[in-house]
């Protein structure tokens, strides 16, 4: 795992059930919630129990390219 996350890597096999409080229905909704940060921090919330992951939303964009790089990624989407 990158820095970012690392520490959260025994969670890997949870569901994410909202980003930045924007419910996920659907694909299109994880772009929505990326979005919707309003205080530098990306919160996803993980079931089963509702855990919170929290990472600084500067510090996961910096990274980006960095994750999509190491695990031989080119696209980081494709929604329509």
């Amino acid at each position: 795992p990158h820095r970012i996350n690392s520490s959260y890597r025994h969670h890997a096999n949870r569901i994410i059930t909202s980003i930045n409080g924007v419910p996920l229905n659907s694909l299109q909704d994880i772009e929505r919630g990326l979005k919707a940060t309003g205080d530098g921090y990306h919160r996803f919330v993980l079931d089963p129990g509702g855990w919170l992951m929290v990472l600084d939303s500067k510090e996961a964009d910096e990274s980006h390219d960095q994750i999509l790089q190491a695990y031989g990624i080119r696209q980081d989407r494709r929604l329509k």
